[in-house]
């Protein structure tokens, strides 16, 4: 087997699922760096009054890892929202471009997200509590119909 440059060979056999969760981590590893070292850059500046240069520089480096972060959390929930028949373009305040990234990303914000999660949550609440509801009548009716035959005897 001939060596690859840049990536392990196992990587093909890992689920996508989980590279994707590798990925994620790696990504929230890199905005946190990015965030260690934007706020001693921010010291820095703070002290020579150059504020402003150091939240650009901060923002252009930070701007690529959380795209692909938001764009992988945006397919993530857009899964789930579809196997619940849920639609998630409908809002369109929720989503936004990110026209710096290679393939024109679209992706949902950060509210966006959060206000997706929670769409996809009370659906499952709803559909649980069907469910529920539904099993509590069956129980009753089962108990019924043991009670009266149970009183015939």
């Amino acid at each position: 087997m001939t060596p690859r440059i840049g990536k392990k060979w196992w990587h093909s056999c890992i689920p996508n699922r989980l590279q994707e969760r590798r990925l994620v981590w790696a990504l929230k590893r890199e905005i946190a760096a990015l965030e260690d070292d934007f706020s001693t850059q921010y010291e820095n500046a703070r002290n020579q009054g150059q504020q402003e240069e150091a939240v650009i520089a901060w923002h252009h480096k930070s701007e690529r890892p959380e795209a692909e972060l938001g764009k992988i959390e945006t397919n993530k929930l857009l899964r789930r929202a579809e196997r619940r028949g849920l639609d998630l373009y409908d809002e369109q305040s929720w989503w936004t471009d990110h026209p710096n990234h290679q393939s024109e990303a679209r992706f949902l914000t950060y509210s966006g997200r959060g206000k997706a999660k929670r769409l996809i949550r009370n659906d499952f609440r709803q559909s649980a509590m069907w469910w529920i509801m539904a099993l509590t009548g069956l129980g009753g009716t089962v108990i019924g119909i043991l009670s009266l035959l149970n009183s015939n005897r």
